[in-house]
């Protein structure tokens, strides 16, 4: 059995408010292809196929219409999918009927009654290609809210390792000898985020982490919402599939891709990577932090604009990397005229200071202490944090003041006017 395991999609996501369709269409023409050249049987997508619960007409659209494709030119192909802590479960399972005849199955809800969780319902057999029973069993758990989890045992803390574990009994007695995947949308223990992807839901204090070892019975873990692809604890067996489109500018020099596992005799063959060669790159310009005229001479050499890059969906996403020691009131607007000419799309502004030591000036304050302070004060501790130990040069402290005189007469005047 070949299997093919994915996640995070996040069709309909904007990149720094840039439409992504045309690179979500470019990764799913392209996993047909694998679908077909790798000849597999399963398809395993781990949540958040959407970005929001409740996506466009469009982003539904090019979902359904890459589920009807791919299952027309590989009719013994299985799709299994669970929802993520981005999609609308009962959205996703509302075609349930409809799908269940191409054989591609969705995992939105945790279905229950008043006194039992419907365990058997998250079991879905996986067969090979021209044989009628089961090869192995996939336990499919969607992103698990408050509301799903079972009651905590005594000395219990970690719900959501309950379910699992309960999940896990329940697929053991289903399966029998038959080799059994896991899948699941979560955060496990000793998993890595990637820096700055804003999209990745971590939660305080590891309330809702599970530790990987509850899924070592599992022949193999597809897991979600991590979108660095990564084995997890050391685990070969326990994977993130990661995003298949950067999702943030720290993704530089990720490759992204999707994960191949074949099966054999109860065991697992082979681990591969699929690479993704995105279409639309990542640039951060320049290398390493610079002043604001080195920055704007280097985006000056960028590439024009010319008849090759005539489609702006393709162009690349810019991050400049500037130093700062002060205030840049103009700097957006400096950029944007260097850039003007260029096949960019400019996405951000990422700053870096000389301010190394900031020990002195982020001491805490007491409640008192704080609301003795005037806003004066207030700018002042953080223009020593960020830039200068020495405080505001003397000419933006009396722009500062002005302005405080005026908002401060403007909010008096809407006092009055309101009684």
């Amino acid at each position: 059995m070949r299997i093919i395991h994915t996640s995070d999609w996040h069709i309909g996501q904007t990149f720094y408010s840039y439409d992504r369709t045309e690179e979500h269409k470019a990764f799913l023409e392209w996993l047909r292809g694998q679908l077909a050249e790798e000849a597999v049987d399963v398809l395993l997508i781990s949540g958040d196929i959407f970005d929001t619960p409740n996506p466009s007409a469009a982003s539904q659209g090019l979902f359904y219409e890459f589920l009807l494709q791919s299952v027309t030119a590989n009719p013994h192909l299985q799709i299994v999918a669970v929802a993520g802590n981005h999609d609308s479960g009962a959205r996703m399972e509302a075609p349930a009927p409809f799908f269940e005849h191409f054989r591609i199955h969705v995992r939105g809800l945790v279905h229950r009654t008043a006194e039992h969780i419907d365990y058997r319902s998250l079991v879905v057999p996986l067969y090979e290609k021209d044989n009628e029973s089961p090869a192995a069993y996939c336990l499919t758990v969607p992103y698990l809210r408050q509301s799903d989890l079972p009651v905590a045992e005594e000395g219990e803390t970690n719900r959501v390792a309950l379910f699992y574990r309960y999940a896990f009994d329940t697929a053991r007695e289903l399966c029998g000898e038959k080799p059994l995947i896991a899948m699941g949308h979560l955060q496990a223990v000793g998993s890595e985020l990637t820096e700055d992807d804003q999209s990745e839901r971590a939660i305080i204090g590891g309330l809702e982490c599970v530790n990987p070892q509850m899924f070592d019975e599992a022949l193999y873990t597809a897991l979600g919402h991590i979108h660095k692809a990564q084995r997890v604890s050391g685990r070969e067996q326990v994977r993130y599939a990661g995003a298949p489109l950067p999702m943030s500018f720290a993704e530089l020099n990720y490759k992204q891709g999707v994960q191949l596992i074949e099966l054999r005799n109860r065991e697992i063959v082979s681990l591969d990577r699929l690479y993704f060669d995105t279409p639309v790159k990542l640039l951060s310009i320049p290398t390493k932090p610079l002043d604001k005229v080195s920055v704007i001479e280097e985006l000056k050499l960028l590439p024009d604009r010319d008849a090759s890059t005539d489609n702006p969906s393709l162009w690349p996403y810019l991050e400049v990397k500037i130093k700062l020691n002060a205030p840049e009131p103009n700097l957006r607007f400096e950029i944007q005229q260097a850039i003007e000419s260029k096949a960019v799309r400019f996405a951000r502004i990422n700053t870096f200071s000389d301010r190394v030591d900031k020990s002195t000036t982020s001491a805490l304050v007491s409640l008192d202490e704080f609301r003795k302070l005037s806003p004066e004060d207030m700018a002042q501790r953080v223009w020593r944090e960020k830039y200068d130990e020495e405080g505001m040069p003397e000419n933006l402290r009396h722009l500062f003041g002005e302005v405080c005189t005026e908002l401060n007469i403007s909010l008096v005047k809407t006092e009055d006017h309101e009684n």
